[in-house]
């Protein structure tokens, strides 16, 4: 008995598929395709559905995490920051922080430097308000304030200024008739008595620390 149990299934499969084969509405025996029915939900990969609007993929990508962590149009991080152009720019930068702060203060650094961590390039920002020194770190990308860090301090600073005496540009020059190569990061600081841009500049794992001093146009470089 048990063999004529295994062939009634056999024989009700067939017939369903039979009977499948022949219900096609079109009358043209080509089988239903529901593909373009099917709506995307977050998160679906692309194999999983045709009908993915390629600007709502963009507008994904764009979003990144809270964190400020990596999305697919983050910028890599083997660039040289001698041509590269980010969404974010330095004054755009200062201005986040401030608002970020919610106060005026003394900018006294501004620095772009790639966070593995955050598999990001970042704007940090220094401003001195009142006894308290905020550092507020910015995805270059897409604009978010990542961090914001608040240290009470004696310290006595000396606002920094992008264009004043010297530009970004004009200092870069300056660093590169000393020692050529891509700009890995960069920072522009009032430290020690000193206002002067700092340059990192050669392989992502071997470059070379190029001073500029604002005030007076010298060049140092620190090989080590």
């Amino acid at each position: 008995m048990k063999p004529h149990r295994l062939r009634i299934p056999v024989v009700a499969a067939a017939a369903v598929l039979a009977l499948a084969g022949c219900s096609d509405p079109s009358g043209d025996g080509s089988p239903t395709d529901t593909t373009q029915t099917a709506s995307a939900t977050p998160g679906q990969s692309p194999e999983s559905s045709d009908a993915t609007e390629p600007a709502t993929g963009a507008s994904d990508d764009a979003t990144g995490d809270a964190s400020g962590g990596s999305s697919t149009d983050a910028t890599g991080r083997d660039v040289d920051l001698a041509t590269t152009e980010f969404s974010v720019s330095a004054q755009a930068a200062l201005d986040t922080s401030r608002e970020e702060i919610g106060a005026d203060g003394i900018v006294h650094g501004i620095e772009l430097d790639y966070s593995s961590s955050r598999g990001a390039w970042i704007w940090e920002v220094n401003t001195l308000v009142d006894g308290t020194d905020h550092e507020v770190d910015i995805n270059a990308d897409t604009g978010e304030v990542v961090d914001h860090e608040q240290d009470s301090t004696d310290d006595k600073e000396e606002a920094i200024d992008l264009n004043d005496p010297m530009t970004f540009e004009q200092a870069l020059d300056l660093a590169h008739r000393k020692v050529e190569g891509p700009v890995r990061s960069w920072k522009l600081e009032w430290d020690d008595g000193v206002r002067a841009y700092q340059f990192d500049i050669g392989d992502l794992h071997n470059d070379q620390e190029v001073t500029v001093n604002v005030e007076t146009s010298a060049v140092t470089v620190d090989r080590d």
